[in-house]
């Protein structure tokens, strides 16, 4: 692979785990349980746009 597209996938990957982090801990005063799944499912649901 290439690495200027490995590096965009690698910057890519950061900026939606940063969002849904984010989005995750505005709602921490609801459990751990509750947060993780939304990052995951946040995170699959970019992952499925960007390719």
């Amino acid at each position: 692979m290439h690495p200027v597209l490995i590096h965009q996938i690698i910057v890519s990957l950061i900026n939606i785990l940063v969002a849904c982090l984010g989005a995750g801990l505005q709602s921490w005063t609801s459990s751990y349980w509750q947060v993780a799944p939304e990052i995951v499912d946040c995170s699959y649901s970019k992952l499925n746009n960007l390719f």
